[in-house]
C-alpha cells in the first residue's frame, strides 16, 4: 500500500509539472508539492491568506485538471512563483490559475467572476461593504455610502470605519468613479459626494485629510472659478464636493447640504 502511495504521489507530480509548462508557465520542480494531495484533504493548508474577489475574466495562464478542490488549488498556486490567483472550476475542470496582475471591473467590464487571490488589497473585501476600485490606474478600498449627510458628517462615519472620506485628487481618479456610479446604477440623481478635503486650519489651504496633502487652486480637479471660499460674503466653505452636474470639486459650506459620500481605507 504503501509503494503505491508514493508512485501515486510522484505521477500526480509529474502530471502537475507538464501540465503547467505545456500552458506556458515555467516550473521550478522545487516549486510544486510531491504530497499525495488526493490521499487526504488534512495537508493541505486553509485558504486563510486569500481573498476571493470578483474580476473581469482574467487570463488563465495554466491549468491543472487533477484538482479536486479550491483548497488543493491554492496549494498548488502558492507554489508557482509566477501565480498571483487562482479559481476552483468544477471537478471536470479542476484548477485555473493566473499570472497576471488581477483587478475588480470598473465600467462596463464584463463579465465578472471570483477569484482567489493573496494580493495584499485584497483585503479590502473583508471589510463590511469596502470593495476594490481601479481608480486613475491604482487600485482602492473603497465604500459607497447610500445615506446622505452633511460634510463632516460623512467624516466622521467615515473614521467609525477605519477610513477617511475618499481622496479623488486628479481627474483620471475622478473620471474612473464617474463611470463605475453611472455603470452600476446610472446615477441619474443630481445630488454630489463628498471628498475628503478641507481649509478648515487655514482658509484658502485645501488639505487632504487622507495624508495631509495640500491642493493647489490650480487643479485641474477644481470646477472653473472655484474654490472661492465664500457664502454669502463669509469665508465658510470649508468642505468640498465632487459635484454631479460636471463632475469636478466645489468648496461648500460643511453643513449646508446633506451629500452621498464615499470612505477610502488604507491598505498598504
Amino acid at each position: 500500500m504503501e509503494s503505491k502511495m508514493i508512485v501515486k504521489a510522484i505521477l500526480t507530480h509529474i502530471q502537475i509539472l507538464v501540465g503547467l509548462v505545456c500552458m506556458g508557465i515555467t516550473v521550478p520542480e522545487s516549486e510544486l508539492s510531491t504530497a499525495p494531495l488526493s490521499l487526504s484533504s488534512k495537508a493541505l493548508p486553509s485558504l486563510g491568506n486569500y481573498y476571493r474577489i470578483p474580476v473581469a475574466t482574467p487570463t488563465v495562464s495554466a491549468t491543472y485538471k487533477n484538482g479536486r478542490s479550491a483548497t488543493e488549488c491554492g496549494y498548488q498556486c502558492s507554489k508557482v512563483t509566477s501565480c498571483t490567483g487562482f479559481s476552483f472550476q468544477s471537478k471536470e475542470e479542476g484548477c485555473h490559475f493566473y499570472s497576471s496582475a488581477l483587478k475588480p471591473p470598473s465600467g462596463n467590464d464584463v463579465p465578472v467572476m471570483n477569484v482567489f487571490t493573496n494580493n495584499p488589497k485584497a483585503e479590502c473585501y473583508s471589510y463590511d461593504q469596502f470593495e476594490l476600485m481601479d481608480l486613475g490606474g491604482s487600485l482602492y478600498c473603497i465604500r459607497v455610502g447610500s445615506d446622505r449627510l452633511y460634510g463632516l458628517q460623512a467624516r466622521t462615519k467615515c473614521a467609525e470605519l477605519g477610513a477617511k472620506v475618499i481622496a479623488l485628487d486628479t481627474k483620471a481618479k475622478i473620471d474612473d468613479f464617474r463611470n463605475i456610479l453611472v455603470a452600476r446604477n446610472g446615477y441619474s440623481s443630481s445630488i454630489g459626494y463628498w471628498v475628503g478635503l478641507y481649509d478648515l486650519d487655514t482658509e484658502g489651504t485645501y488639505v487632504w485629510d487622507k495624508d495631509g496633502r495640500i491642493i493647489g487652486a490650480d487643479s485641474d480637479v477644481w470646477q472653473t472659478d472655484q474654490p472661492n471660499g465664500l457664502l454669502d460674503g463669509e469665508d465658510d466653505q470649508d468642505c468640498t464636493l465632487l459635484e454631479r452636474s460636471n463632475w469636478y470639486l466645489q468648496d461648500k459650506e460643511c453643513s449646508g447640504l446633506d451629500a452621498y459620500y464615499a470612505c477610502e481605507k488604507v491598505i498598504d
